[in-house]
Formats: structure tokens, sequence, C-alpha cells
């Protein structure tokens, strides 16, 4: 069975408590993953989700890295909870372990808890809102560095000028 210690870091599990926890805890299972591993992919259909408990995973769309899921997120989930296909590959980025919950028993949880249920929507708004507004800060900061130019000869920040 796996440590509750463990579930007990990963943000989709806030707010929920550990009697509902622990009774979670008999449904994971524990993968490992070697630096180049695919975890899934782009457009497969959803068997589960992976709570990064180690390691890094990259997300990749298009052949480009999109972002990185660090110790206490997870993947997977959007496609678990919507019923569509995987929307990016998921690959091994640093050797590392996870937490697996099926699809199957995932939903079994969910169908039959409302609480549990209403709390894990919230908190996977809380994370795309947060996911959100991290990606309009860094269009932002590459809105201003556009508009920024250092001189390398006198080590100046100067504005571009207007064209």
């Amino acid at each position: 069975m796996v440590d509750l210690k463990s579930v007990l870091k990963i943000s989709f599990f806030d707010n929920i408590s550990q009697e509902k926890l622990t009774h979670l805890c008999a449904k994971f299972e524990q993968k490992s993953f070697k630096s180049g591993d695919v975890v899934f992919r782009d457009g497969s259909d959803p068997d589960g989700v992976y709570f990064l408990l180690s390691g890094l995973l990259k997300v990749v769309h298009n052949e480009v890295q999109v972002a990185l899921v660090h110790p206490g997120e997870q993947v997977g989930e959007l496609a678990v909870l919507t019923g569509l296909k995987r929307a990016a590959d998921i690959i091994c980025g640093e050797d590392g372990q996870a937490l697996f919950i099926s699809k199957d028993d995932l939903v079994k949880i969910l169908e039959s808890d409302k609480d549990f249920c209403i709390q894990v929507y919230k908190n996977t708004l809380i994370t795309l809102t947060r996911g959100l507004k991290n990606q309009n800060f860094v269009m932002e900061a590459s809105k201003l560095l556009d508009d920024i130019q250092v001189d390398v000869g006198d080590g100046q920040l100067n504005e571009m000028p207007d064209d």
C-alpha cells in the first residue's frame, strides 16, 4: 500500500480528508520511469492519472516541449475527468517515480463520493487557473523582452526604437 505521507504532498488532493486519502492509497500503483521513457502519447485514450513523486516529466506537443511536471504535480487528469484523448506526449526528463490510479478506479470514487468529487474538480480548476496566470506572465514578459535591446558594447539596457 502507498504511504499516506506521499499522497499528502500532492496538490490534487488538497483539502481532502486523511480518511478518504487513506482509502484512496489502496488504489494506487507505484511506477518508475527512466529518462527518455514515454509515459503516454498525444491522442491516446486515458488510462489513468500519474502523480509525480520524484524526477521530472516533459510535456511535449507537436514536438515542442511546452511544460515541465515537477514532484507533487500530476498529469493525465484532464483526459480522465473529461473523457477526451490525451493532449500531449509525456516523456520522462529525469529518472523518477509516480503514483498511478486507473481511470476506472478514480471514476468509481468520484461517482460514489460527491464531496471528494467536488474537491477534486476545485483543485483541478485551481491548477488550471495558476497555469493560465503563469502563461499570461510568460507572454507579457516575452513581449517586454521583444521591446528591450541590450547593447553589449557598453553593457547598457536600452529601449528599442519604434519602427
